[in-house]
């Protein structure tokens, strides 16, 4: 049994404050770990393999700032052209998405430290 805390929150967490390479790492840890229950801070006991959705958007997400990074865009450009139409349709997602994105894209560029 693991107990996450917000790790492992309900669907997509939010990034406004997150360090997402080290929520990553963690994500990643945690299922190489011999669980197969986790606790998550909020909403319930899930199995292990639901650690794969939040780990998969932010590979997508990560991977797309980078991208953005590469071509020389600035933060704002950034938050206008990143799209993950896969998550889009929730009202957290909504709420969140440009101050989470701003926030990858500093702490890629290295303007924030965890």
């Amino acid at each position: 049994i693991l107990f996450s805390g917000d790790l492992y929150p309900q669907g997509i967490g939010g990034m406004r404050q997150a360090f997402a390479q080290g929520w990553l790492a963690a994500i990643n840890k945690a299922l190489e770990m011999e669980i197969d229950i986790v606790v998550p801070g909020r909403r319930g006991i899930r199995g292990k393999e639901g650690l794969r959705e939040p780990k998969r958007y932010l590979e997508d997400l990560i991977g797309q700032i980078k991208s953005f990074i590469r071509q020389g865009k600035t933060a704002e450009e950034t938050v206008a052209g990143v799209r993950l139409t896969v998550y889009d349709k929730t009202d957290f997602y909504q709420r969140t998405w440009a101050s989470g994105v701003r926030r990858i894209y500093e702490e890629l560029k290295g303007s924030t430290q965890p």
